[in-house]
């Protein structure tokens, strides 16, 4: 195991906290580039080390470094999102402005939105370790802009509430392209069933679903009720003007605008020469998870037409249920 100072650590984006753990009261770092950021897909098992070494930090040190170091609020801008919505198209635009540093689904996120009780001081003090671990940049000129795992919504009022400079951009998928989407595919239907089954109604926040119980739903069903879930938490956040709503067909069609409110919500200038230079890029007809497979607008929509033609009555039978439910 490599031996290096913990200040060493924490200065640099260079070492990335790749996630908790708990049994032995440890964060793990591996090392990374800003390329290694750019070529990872996501920040969890499919994170792009440039080794596979591990560094290992207890616990106890990290947040008795992070308290003496007392570090200021930093600018951070997160989009939140419904899963199935464009949000990796939406980062790999962000990655072409040399003032974004982006972070795709970092698994710490993750690890702590799954913890039930969030009011322990261990999750209050690997909450504020996360956040700093996470807004470190290469330049003072950067603002991060993380991208988080769709269980992760459930944070964004802790991300508004410890942060004064933190924004929020929600993007969600139109329930019926979201319900087609995860119908598609019988590894989704199967993950949707377990996301809404495992947690029942603790996703709720909402009258209506408190007493869902996921395994008595269709797969249609439960779709339906995690697009109204993240609606819920939507809803709650947009009480907050630093909340912004941007739908998935912007991303494909109008991603200019998109970037244009991003940017205006950080607070941050967008020459129009960048806006210009990201919307003509490649990157807008390849398939974001997989840049070697070409994906554009017109590529989802007619995605979204065959679609429906197989699984439309299925997914009509998750809106009708929504619509009793809202």
């Amino acid at each position: 195991m490599p031996c290096i100072d913990i200040y060493s650590i924490l200065s640099t984006p260079d070492y990335y906290p790749l996630k908790i753990d708990f049994r032995r009261q440890l964060m793990l770092f591996v090392r990374m580039s800003r390329d290694t950021y750019r070529e990872s897909v996501f920040l969890d098992h499919r994170t792009k080390a440039l080794t596979q070494e591990f560094y290992e930090v207890r616990l106890d040190d990290l947040f008795l470094v992070i308290r003496t170091l007392h570090p200021p609020p930093k600018r951070s801008h997160y989009i939140l999102q419904t899963t199935y919505c464009c949000s990796t198209l939406l980062c790999r635009y962000l990655e072409l402005l040399p003032t974004c540093f982006v972070l795709k689904e970092p698994l710490l996120l993750t690890q702590l939105a799954y913890i039930v009780d969030k009011s322990t001081p261990m999750w209050i003090n690997l909450f504020r370790a996360c956040t700093y671990l996470l807004a470190r940049t290469y330049t003072q000129q950067e603002i991060v802009m993380t991208k988080t795992h769709e269980p992760c919504n459930v944070l964004g009022k802790r991300m508004l509430e410890t942060n004064e400079l933190a924004a929020i951009t929600f993007l969600r998928a139109p329930l019926k392209s979201f319900l087609l989407s995860i119908l598609k595919s019988p590894e989704r239907r199967r993950w949707v069933r377990r996301r809404v089954s495992q947690e029942g109604a603790n996703l709720a926040g909402g009258a209506k679903l408190e007493d869902i119980v996921g395994i008595d739903l269709s797969d249609a069903q439960a779709a339906a009720c995690l697009w109204l879930v993240n609606n819920n938490i939507y809803s709650a956040l947009s009480e907050d003007s630093r909340v912004s709503l941007v739908e998935s067909e912007q991303v494909t069609k109008r991603p200019s605008d998109v970037l244009r409110n991003i940017f205006r919500s950080c607070n941050l200038p967008l020459e129009e020469s960048d806006i210009e230079s990201i919307v003509s890029h490649s990157i807008g007809q390849q398939y974001s998870k997989d840049l070697s497979k070409p994906y554009d607008a017109e590529s989802r929509l007619r995605e979204l037409t065959d679609l429906e033609g197989r699984f439309g009555d299925e997914a009509n039978e998750g809106i009708e249920w929504a619509h009793s439910h809202l």
